[in-house]
């Protein structure tokens, strides 16, 4: 996998369910797995998050998709490896990497607000 450098900091957008956004207001966000590892995973336009959330997440399990915001300089953006199916759609997908025993472990770097 190749990784893009580190940006400045900028406003990604996170997809999640409605049911966990009084978590991660008040404590962040939780990782989980993904395309490229252990990590926290964001869009970097509301379009793209737009699309993710009408279709109820990648496995379609989100029952009440809501969009939240936060501004970090911590996301890499991973490169879609150009045998996956529809590679361009993993474009805008930035993340924070973490280690496993970090699964419980908060992440929360300043604000984090809902879009939508």
């Amino acid at each position: 996998m190749k990784v893009r450098p580190k940006t400045p900091s900028q406003t990604l957008f996170h997809v999640t369910d409605r049911k966990f956004v009084d978590d991660i207001l008040a404590h962040g966000l939780l990782p989980g797995w993904g395309d490229w590892g252990f990590g926290i995973y964001f869009f970097d336009n509301i379009v793209s998050a737009r699309a993710y959330a009408a279709g109820n997440g990648w496995d379609h399990s989100l029952e009440d998709p809501v969009i939240t915001a936060v501004k970090t300089s911590e996301a890499i953006q991973g490169t879609p490896d150009p045998g996956w199916p529809d590679p361009e759609k993993y474009l805008s997908i930035w993340y924070v990497p973490r280690k496993e025993e970090q699964a419980d472990t908060y992440w929360k770097r300043g604000k984090i607000q809902v879009v939508e």
